[in-house]
C-alpha cells in the first residue's frame, strides 16, 4: 500500500473498520515513524471519541436488560485443545501496544500504602485547614467582641458629653438671663439718673432765680 492509501485508511483505523491485513499494515506505517500519519490518528482518536455523543438517543428494547444478565453470566464453553480464539477486527492489533500500551490497574499494596498515605496527608490536610479556620474565626470573634466593647465605651462616652453640653447649655441661657435682666436693670437706673439729674437742674435754676430774686429784695431793702 502506497503513503497515501495508508493515509487516507487512518480514519477507518481510528474507528476500527479495517480488517486484520489493512491493519497491521498501517500499524507498521505508524511504527515506522510517519509524523504525518500519526498526527492525524491522534484526531481522527478524538473526533472519533466525540461521536457517540452525536447520537440520537433510542429507546432500548424489552429484551435488552434480560440480554446483558445474561452476559453477565455466561455459560463457560470448553475451548478445545490447541485452538485460539478468533480475534475480531475492531480490536487493535499487537502492533499498537507498543505506541499505545494499555493502562493495567495497579493493585499491588505499595499503590494501596500510597492510596492510604494520601488519604491520610488529605485528611490531615483538611483537619488543618478547618482548625486554621475556627482559630481564625475565635481570633475574628474576639476582635468583634473588642471592637463591640470599644464602641459601647464611647457611645457612653459620648452620652456623657451631650449631656454635659446641654447642662452647658442650660447655664449658658440661665446666664443668658441674668445678663439681660441686669442690662434691663441698669438701663433704667440710668433713666431715673437722667430723670434725677433733670430735676436737679431745675432746682438749680429755680434757685438761681430765687438768689436773684433775693438779691434784688436786699438791694431794694438797702435803698
Amino acid at each position: 500500500m502506497t503513503h497515501e492509501e495508508l493515509e487516507e485508511a487512518v480514519p477507518l483505523y481510528a474507528i476500527g473498520a479495517l480488517e486484520r491485513t489493512e491493519r497491521q499494515a498501517i500499524e507498521a506505517h505508524l511504527l515506522s515513524g510517519c509524523a504525518t500519519c500519526h498526527a492525524a490518528l491522534k484526531d481522527y482518536q478524538t473526533v472519533a471519541a466525540l461521536l457517540p455523543f452525536s447520537l440520537t438517543p433510542a429507546t432500548p428494547p424489552a429484551s435488552l436488560k434480560a440480554q446483558v444478565m445474561a452476559a453477565r453470566n455466561p455459560i463457560s464453553v470448553a475451548s478445545e485443545p490447541g485452538k485460539a480464539s478468533p480475534r475480531s477486527s475492531l480490536e487493535p492489533g499487537d502492533w499498537m501496544h507498543h505506541l499505545f500500551p494499555p493502562i493495567s490497574p495497579v493493585r499491588s499494596w505499595p499503590f494501596r500504602l500510597a492510596m492510604g498515605l494520601a488519604a491520610v496527608l488529605i485528611l490531615g490536610g483538611v483537619g488543618y485547614l478547618g482548625w486554621l479556620y475556627y482559630s481564625q474565626t475565635m481570633h475574628s470573634s474576639g476582635q468583634i467582641e473588642q471592637l463591640q466593647a470599644a464602641l459601647q465605651k464611647e457611645a457612653s462616652r459620648a452620652t456623657a458629653f451631650e449631656s454635659n453640653l446641654k447642662q452647658r447649655d442650660q447655664r449658658e441661657g440661665e446666664l443668658k438671663s441674668d445678663l439681660d435682666r441686669k442690662t434691663q436693670e441698669i438701663t433704667d437706673l440710668r433713666d431715673q439718673l437722667l430723670q434725677r439729674e433733670a430735676e436737679l437742674d431745675d432746682l438749680r435754676t429755680q434757685l438761681a432765680q430765687r438768689d436773684t430774686s433775693v438779691q434784688r429784695l436786699v438791694r431794694q431793702s438797702e435803698e
